[in-house]
Parts: C-alpha cells; sequence; structure tokens
C-alpha cells in the first residue's frame, strides 16, 4: 500500500538534505541529522512499513 499525499502515491520517500556535498570527507560520517521538518511531514503521513524478513 503506497503512501498517499494529496492526490500523489508512492512507495518510498526521498528527502534531498544537501548531505552529498560532503561526501569524501570525514564530515560525512558524523553529525547526520534529519530536520525537524523531515520528521513533522513523515508523522503527519501515514506509510506501511516494508515486511521484515528473518533468515
Amino acid at each position: 500500500m503506497p503512501m498517499v499525499i494529496g492526490d500523489r502515491q508512492a512507495d518510498f520517500l526521498l528527502f534531498n538534505l544537501g548531505w552529498d556535498a560532503r561526501w569524501g570527507t570525514d564530515a560525512y560520517f558524523v553529525d547526520y541529522r534529519v530536520t525537524k521538518n523531515v520528521c513533522r511531514f513523515v508523522a503527519g503521513h501515514t506509510m506501511p512499513l516494508p515486511p521484515v524478513v528473518e533468515r
């Protein structure tokens, strides 16, 4: 079941947080944060979790 936002549907979410600017530096691996706006956006919508497969 896809996530529905307005009249659009998505099977996944992808956020561009500009983190790619740190690629190739030590800064890429530290201080990663998800912005409050991203958390609020996700919390305000319903999206089913993918199935968990144990091996």
